[in-house]
């Protein structure tokens, strides 16, 4: 029974489980339980005892799974960049700088369609090359014509 306690103890404070502050206190009192010399002699440093075993059973099962967290994070990301996989970090600067592409792609379009409307003015019309036909003469009066009047 005791061996049980504390193999239930040390399973506790691995941090492989979530523990909540009640089920930290039932595994100290299933120790403590255990020390019945120490209930007989007194029967507040056993309570005491108790609750300051809780107490550390707790920080320490959060401490080691938080420990555990961060081994398998690191873990994880390192398989990642082997694998060559982008990270969140990755995405977000490759959607920034998309961004900024964008915007820069927009102020150049505009910027270029400014100019082509002022280009839509009337132009000068330009010159033909086709040849024009020859204008006809407008006639003149004859000679004789001009003599016979006088």
């Amino acid at each position: 029974m005791a061996l049980d306690a504390l193999r239930n103890y040390v399973q506790l404070a691995s941090g492989l489980t979530d523990l909540t502050l009640q089920r930290a206190k039932q595994a100290a009192q299933a120790v403590t339980d255990q020390a019945e010399p120490l209930k007989a002699l007194s029967p507040d440093l056993a309570k005491k005892l108790t609750t300051d075993l809780a107490t550390e059973l707790f920080a320490t099962s959060k401490n080691n799974r938080d420990l555990l967290i961060a081994v398998v994070r690191s873990e994880v990301e390192r398989m990642l960049d082997r694998l060559g996989v982008a990270t969140q970090d990755d995405l977000e600067a490759v959607d920034s700088r998309l961004r900024r592409l964008d915007s820069r792609i927009d102020e150049l379009q505009s910027a270029a369609a400014t100019p082509a409307k002022k280009a839509t003015k009337r132009a000068p019309a330009k010159k033909s090359t086709a040849k024009r036909a020859p204008a006809k003469k407008a006639a003149v009066p004859s000679a004789p014509d001009a003599q016979a009047d006088e």
